[in-house]
């Protein structure tokens, strides 16, 4: 299962087998946070929900995230704003934004995929379901996909689960990092 896991998620699995206090410990260094002081030798299991920006609990996606970098353009009044995507799933997007957004607003969009796979922008009308403040002052922007046509969103995932195989392969050129990679 674990190849499966990094197959399709990009990530590398890495068991990690200890006492709780060492379990604790390395979940509070990952992730940046800090457990509240608990009990904890008197359970049996670590806490379940972490608060952190990086990881809040279950992850309630209806569909698989694909570490992947696309070029994408949306108007902010009368400008537009150039970015990318930091991940992609069947189901929405994340970008990081230099403008902090009106979380519910909706946002057409265009996603540029390398000309060879689609010489157009692929339009898309997109709600925003998250945002989050990041350390560089930029905002990460989670959208869920309103209106996009269904031959485009094909590209776009076989595009997306493409370049989440390459950099699987190749973890030098990866696009995770120790934040992104949980």
């Amino acid at each position: 299962i674990e190849e499966e896991v990094e197959k399709i998620t990009g990530c590398k699995v890495q068991k990690f087998v200890g006492l709780l206090s060492e379990i604790r410990r390395a979940i509070e260094s990952y992730y940046e946070v800090v457990i509240p002081d608990i009990e904890i030798t008197k359970q049996k299991c670590v806490p379940l929900f972490i608060e952190t920006n990086t990881y809040k609990g279950f992850d309630r996606r209806r569909a698989i995230r694909f570490k992947a970098s696309v070029e994408t353009h949306f108007p902010i009044k009368e400008l537009y704003e150039y970015t990318q995507t930091k991940d992609i799933s069947a189901c929405g997007l994340l970008i990081e934004s230099k403008k902090q957004l009106r979380l519910g607003s909706y946002l057409v969009l265009e996603l540029d995929l390398p000309r060879e796979e689609h010489p157009f922008p692929i339009p898309l009308l997109a709600q925003i379901v998250r945002i989050a403040s990041l350390k560089n002052g930029n905002f990460d922007i989670g959208m869920e996909f309103i209106k996009v046509f269904q031959e485009d969103l094909r590209l776009l995932i076989h595009h997306a689960h493409t370049q989440a195989n390459k950099a699987a392969k190749e973890p030098s050129k990866g696009l995770l990092n120790k934040n992104t990679a949980a």
